[in-house]
């Protein structure tokens, strides 16, 4: 039980405070975090296609198939859960409103993680 709440811990992002405030459902926090990486995987993938514009490669199923995105949703998992926190900090339980554009600055971060995700394992 110990084991599954520490992969739970790591996973959750802390993009919602830890006890439920007033008014704010639980699942909020699972919408958000899957938002931020949703944002990560899209950045690995942009990052792969960017990666073949440059090489002059064309776009098809053979070079940029399932691998890439079985690829992308691995360094999310992997990488982002570790790195998240550290920019943001965890919200407290008093922060009863997060304005939007703190979840777009949120979301805009994700997305660039996809993009320099090979720097960021040399920082951890």
């Amino acid at each position: 039980m110990n084991l599954l709440l520490a992969v739970l811990n790591y996973f959750d992002l802390g993009v919602l405070p830890p006890q439920p405030v007033l008014g704010k459902k639980k699942s909020n926090r699972l919408w958000i975090s899957l938002v931020m990486y949703c944002g990560v995987i899209l950045g690995v993938l942009c990052e792969n296609w960017l990666g073949l514009i440059k090489t002059n490669q064309p776009f098809s199923l053979a070079t940029f198939g399932i691998e890439r995105v079985l690829f992308a949703v691995i360094i999310a998992t992997a990488v982002f859960p570790n790195v998240f926190p550290k920019v943001f900090g965890r919200e407290s339980a008093s922060q009863t409103a997060v304005p939007a554009q703190r979840r777009f600055l949120q979301f805009c971060v994700a997305f660039q993680n996809g993009f320099f995700w090979q720097a960021l394992l040399k920082l951890l």
